[in-house]
């Protein structure tokens, strides 16, 4: 669908895909990249398409047990994938016009990267203005409770 006209741009973070034994997906793995496209990119993030131009990164996504048992590693996977989905983010605002609208989008993983993107670059930096809408479903990040952390504590 040719998205060149459409008024809004969507950024779409994908959930988790992972199910390797490393810390971190590689971008360069074929199976990984069309498991990614065809199971949660195409499926998900497709919905934007009749009225908006979308933007999907690659990332190094952080794998399940980074989330689930948490570690030093596993704090370190996480910001391995958040610098990846914050320097997508900046790379797709300067592609677009400034004070063109957008949507963050996210599921899952992909929520959890979108929520600390609004929070640490968005929410009142310059690109609030044109944020239309934030959709981030994703599961209750029991880890960060469990451990008495704030419900988005920019893991560093």
């Amino acid at each position: 669908m040719n998205q060149q006209p459409a008024p809004v741009d969507v950024f779409y973070v994908h959930p988790t895909s992972y199910l390797g034994s490393g810390w971190n997906g590689p971008t360069t793995d074929a199976k990984l990249n069309q498991d990614t496209d065809w199971l949660s990119t195409n499926i998900q993030a497709t919905a934007f398409n009749g009225c908006c131009a979308v933007y999907a990164p690659r990332y190094r996504q952080a794998s399940g047990q980074s989330f689930y048992a948490p570690s030093a590693d596993g704090d370190q996977a996480i910001n391995l994938a958040y610098g990846d989905v914050r320097r997508a983010f900046a790379e797709f605002n300067q592609r677009r016009g400034p004070g063109r609208p957008f949507v963050l989008a996210g599921h899952s993983q992909g929520a959890m990267m979108a929520e600390r993107l609004l929070h640490e670059e968005i929410s009142g930096g310059p690109w609030r203005a044109s944020s239309s809408w934030r959709s981030c479903p994703g599961p209750d990040d029991r880890r960060w409770a469990r451990g008495g952390r704030a419900r988005h504590p920019g893991v560093r």
